[in-house]
Protein backbone atom coordinates (compact mmCIF):
# COMPACT_ATOMS: atom_id res chain seq x y z
CA UNK A 1 0.00 0.00 0.00
CA UNK A 2 1.52 3.36 -0.78
CA UNK A 3 1.47 6.21 1.77
CA UNK A 4 -0.49 8.55 -0.68
CA UNK A 5 -3.48 5.24 -0.20
CA UNK A 6 -3.14 4.97 3.77
CA UNK A 7 -3.90 8.52 3.93
CA UNK A 8 -5.99 9.47 1.36
CA UNK A 9 -8.89 9.70 4.10
CA UNK A 10 -6.89 11.89 6.15
CA UNK A 11 -5.78 14.46 3.24
CA UNK A 12 -9.42 14.52 2.16
CA UNK A 13 -10.16 15.87 5.61
CA UNK A 14 -7.56 18.57 5.54
CA UNK A 15 -8.59 19.47 1.77
CA UNK A 16 -12.47 19.40 2.84
CA UNK A 17 -11.17 21.88 5.80
CA UNK A 18 -8.86 24.08 3.91
CA UNK A 19 -12.30 24.57 1.88
CA UNK A 20 -14.64 25.23 4.27
CA UNK A 21 -12.17 27.90 6.22
CA UNK A 22 -11.55 29.48 2.89
CA UNK A 23 -15.25 29.44 1.98
CA UNK A 24 -16.46 30.85 5.55
CA UNK A 25 -13.63 33.42 5.96
CA UNK A 26 -15.16 34.64 2.31
CA UNK A 27 -18.83 34.87 3.50
CA UNK A 28 -17.65 36.53 6.39
CA UNK A 29 -15.25 38.81 5.70
CA UNK A 30 -15.46 39.29 1.30
CA UNK A 31 -16.02 42.12 1.63
CA UNK A 32 -14.55 44.09 4.79
CA UNK A 33 -11.84 46.70 3.93
CA UNK A 34 -8.55 45.54 5.21
CA UNK A 35 -9.53 42.06 5.94
CA UNK A 36 -7.92 39.02 3.47
CA UNK A 37 -6.40 35.98 3.46
CA UNK A 38 -3.96 33.33 1.26
CA UNK A 39 -6.00 30.18 -0.35
CA UNK A 40 -3.45 27.95 -0.53
CA UNK A 41 -3.37 24.81 -2.66
CA UNK A 42 -2.54 22.50 0.50
CA UNK A 43 -1.22 22.70 4.65
CA UNK A 44 -2.66 23.20 7.42
CA UNK A 45 -2.91 26.81 8.10
CA UNK A 46 -4.55 29.92 6.52
CA UNK A 47 -2.92 33.22 7.02
CA UNK A 48 -5.24 36.28 7.53
CA UNK A 49 -4.27 40.03 7.34
CA UNK A 50 -6.49 42.48 8.93
CA UNK A 51 -6.62 46.15 9.97
CA UNK A 52 -5.19 46.12 13.16
CA UNK A 53 -2.20 45.08 15.21
CA UNK A 54 -1.92 41.07 15.78
CA UNK A 55 0.02 40.05 18.92
CA UNK A 56 -0.27 38.23 22.22
CA UNK A 57 -2.46 40.32 23.76
CA UNK A 58 -5.00 39.87 21.04
CA UNK A 59 -4.61 36.51 21.14
CA UNK A 60 -5.27 36.43 24.85
CA UNK A 61 -8.35 38.52 24.51
CA UNK A 62 -9.35 36.36 21.70
CA UNK A 63 -8.79 33.25 23.97
CA UNK A 64 -10.83 34.91 26.63
CA UNK A 65 -13.65 36.50 25.54
CA UNK A 66 -14.44 35.00 21.93
CA UNK A 67 -13.06 31.62 22.74
CA UNK A 68 -10.88 31.41 19.71
CA UNK A 69 -7.12 30.35 19.15
CA UNK A 70 -5.12 31.26 16.34
CA UNK A 71 -1.03 32.08 16.10
CA UNK A 72 0.07 35.71 15.54
CA UNK A 73 2.34 35.62 12.52
CA UNK A 74 5.07 38.01 14.14
CA UNK A 75 5.96 34.87 15.40
CA UNK A 76 7.51 33.32 12.46
CA UNK A 77 9.62 36.62 11.51
CA UNK A 78 12.95 37.34 13.08
CA UNK A 79 12.75 41.21 12.81
CA UNK A 80 9.72 43.08 12.12
CA UNK A 81 7.23 41.79 9.98
CA UNK A 82 3.59 40.19 10.43
CA UNK A 83 2.05 42.55 12.99
CA UNK A 84 -1.18 42.55 11.57
CA UNK A 85 -1.12 39.00 10.31
CA UNK A 86 -2.52 36.38 12.24
CA UNK A 87 -2.78 31.73 11.37
CA UNK A 88 -5.26 30.00 11.39
CA UNK A 89 -5.00 25.76 11.83
CA UNK A 90 -7.15 23.96 9.71
CA UNK A 91 -6.21 20.64 10.40
CA UNK A 92 -7.94 18.55 13.22
CA UNK A 93 -11.38 20.73 13.53
CA UNK A 94 -15.16 19.47 12.80
CA UNK A 95 -17.02 21.14 10.24
CA UNK A 96 -18.84 22.70 13.18
CA UNK A 97 -15.77 23.80 14.86
CA UNK A 98 -14.71 25.46 12.11
CA UNK A 99 -17.95 27.86 11.57
CA UNK A 100 -18.11 28.58 15.61
CA UNK A 101 -14.74 29.51 14.83
CA UNK A 102 -15.02 31.52 12.41
CA UNK A 103 -17.92 32.79 13.99
CA UNK A 104 -16.07 33.71 17.25
CA UNK A 105 -13.09 35.46 15.18
CA UNK A 106 -15.68 37.43 12.94
CA UNK A 107 -16.96 38.50 16.74
CA UNK A 108 -13.18 39.50 17.83
CA UNK A 109 -12.57 41.25 14.58
CA UNK A 110 -16.00 43.26 14.77
CA UNK A 111 -15.00 44.32 18.12
CA UNK A 112 -11.75 45.77 16.96
CA UNK A 113 -13.09 47.11 13.87
CA UNK A 114 -15.62 49.12 16.58
CA UNK A 115 -11.93 50.15 18.64
CA UNK A 116 -10.13 51.14 15.91
CA UNK A 117 -13.19 53.88 14.73
CA UNK A 118 -13.22 55.32 18.35
CA UNK A 119 -9.58 55.48 17.89
CA UNK A 120 -9.82 57.29 14.63
CA UNK A 121 -12.80 59.34 15.63
CA UNK A 122 -10.36 60.42 18.79
CA UNK A 123 -7.30 61.24 16.49
CA UNK A 124 -9.89 63.13 14.38
CA UNK A 125 -11.33 65.38 17.21
CA UNK A 126 -8.16 66.44 18.84
CA UNK A 127 -8.71 63.74 21.53
CA UNK A 128 -12.11 64.75 22.51
CA UNK A 129 -15.35 62.18 22.45
CA UNK A 130 -17.34 62.35 19.63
Amino acid sequence: MSLDAANSREQEVYRRNLRQVVDGLEARFGNCEGVSWNTPAGGFFVCVTVPFTVDDDLLELSARRFGVLWTPMGHFYSGPGGSNELRLSVSSLTGASIEEGLDRLAALFAERGRALATDTQLMQSGGRAP
